[in-house]
C-alpha cells in the first residue's frame, strides 16, 4: 500500500507499520550496540556514512511538532562479552544502509503521521532505537548525528 493516497493527501501510518518499522530499527541497533568497538573497513565507510544520514534524517522526521512528548528513555542495551576486535559485515551495514532509506522515504512520503491513538510507545521505541543506533555510529567512526537530529534538550525549569 503506498504512503500517499491518490488524492496526494498523506495517509496516516497504522500501528502495524510503526511496529514493524520499530522492530527492524530495534534489530540495527542490536547489531550495531555491541559491536560500535569493532574495526570498520575503509571501503564501507561510506555506508556508515549514509546509515548516520539516514538515521539522522529519521530522527528529524520523529521529532515534528505531531510527535512532541517527553524523550523517549534510553533502553538497555545488553553488553556484548569481551571480544577480539573484529570487522563489522560490508553485507549486513550495505542491507541496514538500504533499509534506513526505504523507510526514510517512505516516512517522508506519508508526512509521517502516526495514528491518532496507540503509536505514542511505537514512536518511542523507533526514538530509542535510533539514538541507540546513533550514538553507536559515533563510536564507529562515523562521526555525530548531526544537532538539528537531536531532540532538544528540556528546558530548565
Amino acid at each position: 500500500m503506498p504512503p500517499v493516497r491518490s488524492d496526494g493527501v498523506a495517509r496516516q501510518l497504522t500501528p502495524d507499520e510503526l511496529e514493524k518499522a520499530a522492530h527492524n530499527l530495534e534489530r540495527i541497533d542490536s547489531y550495531l550496540a555491541p559491536r560500535s568497538r569493532w574495526t570498520v573497513s575503509p571501503a564501507h565507510l561510506d555506508t556508515l556514512a549514509s546509515i548516520r544520514r539516514s538515521v539522522s534524517r529519521l530522527m528529524k522526521l520523529m521529532h515534528t511538532p505531531s510527535s512532541t512528548g517527553p524523550p523517549a528513555p534510553t533502553r538497555d542495551v545488553r553488553a556484548a562479552a569481551p571480544l577480539d576486535p573484529a570487522e563489522l559485515d560490508g553485507d549486513q551495514l550495505h542491507g541496514f544502509a538500504s533499509f534506513l532509506e526505504r523507510l526514510d522515504r517512505w516516512l517522508e512520503a506519508s508526512g509521517a503521521v502516526p495514528p491518532t491513538s496507540g503509536a505514542s510507545e511505537l514512536i518511542a521505541r523507533i526514538v530509542v532505537s535510533l539514538q541507540a543506533t546513533g550514538r553507536a555510529l559515533e563510536e564507529l567512526g562515523a562521526g555525530p548525528v548531526p544537532e538539528a537530529a537531536r531532540p532538544a534538550a528540556a528546558a530548565p525549569a
